[in-house]
């Protein structure tokens, strides 16, 4: 893969794990602002370009994992049989967790209250997901392969669910800043499993936004009908 300061960083998030990685180190929303430039992303971060690039060039040839030739259902398929029974599970995981650390360490209780927050609101809005946006995603996608007609105007597109989508998103990230400023204020009391499981979980939410926003949605949007666009 050629590294340009000029991809956008929803490209370099397809790339795999590898390379979200390195923006995740370098502290690169690319699940929420995937359409930003390298070049822009850095710029706006006051993050140092030259390392984040040569550390992108260094992984990426061995990386796997690019979605760009799958088609729709595939990556929606992904998203509902992979994600979002892993992320459910590392939630439940990482909280009985921090649940447990809160039970012996007193000043653990704000993680344990801050990740069942988390936990909370991402539960909440995958179920809304599943039972909304990716029904008509799935319509859409059987339509246009000719297994069954467009579906009716809903009483909203994937673009109306697209910006809610992503709303919640933005309230995930609010979250997620939240746990991260708990685990720091603990220190070595939350070490060792409970950092593990708790990393673990937000890493599996963060890829699961990023194909939700960069690769899903902008897919399902152009399946919209002419006239049922927001």
């Amino acid at each position: 893969m050629d590294i340009s300061v000029q991809l956008r960083l929803r490209e370099l998030a397809s790339a795999g794990a590898a390379a979200r990685g390195v923006l995740d180190r370098a502290g690169l929303d690319y699940c929420c602002e995937g359409n930003l430039t390298l070049a822009e992303a850095c710029e706006g971060n006051a993050t140092p370009i030259g390392p984040v690039v040569m550390e992108l060039r260094t992984i990426l040839p061995e990386t796997t994992g690019d979605l760009s030739d799958d088609g729709l259902s595939k990556v929606l398929d992904r998203v509902l049989v992979e994600c979002h029974p892993r992320t459910t599970r590392l939630l439940a995981e990482a909280a009985a967790s921090a649940h447990a650390l809160a039970a012996l360490e007193p000043e653990a209780r704000a993680l344990a209250a801050a990740f069942a927050s988390l936990a909370s609101h991402v539960s909440k809005q995958m179920r809304e997901e599943e039972e909304t946006l990716y029904v008509r995603i799935r319509s859409l996608a059987d339509a246009r392969m000719g297994r069954g007609p467009y579906p009716a105007p809903p009483f909203r597109t994937v673009h109306e669910h697209g910006d809610r989508l992503r709303e919640g998103h933005r309230r995930t990230h609010d979250h997620i800043r939240q746990v991260r400023q708990q685990l720091a204020l603990l220190g070595e009391a939350a070490m060792g499993d409970v950092r593990a499981r708790v990393e673990e979980a937000l890493g599996s939410l963060t890829e699961q936004m990023h194909l939700e926003n960069n690769e899903l949605l902008p897919r399902a949007s152009d399946l919209e009908p002419n006239g049922y666009s927001a």
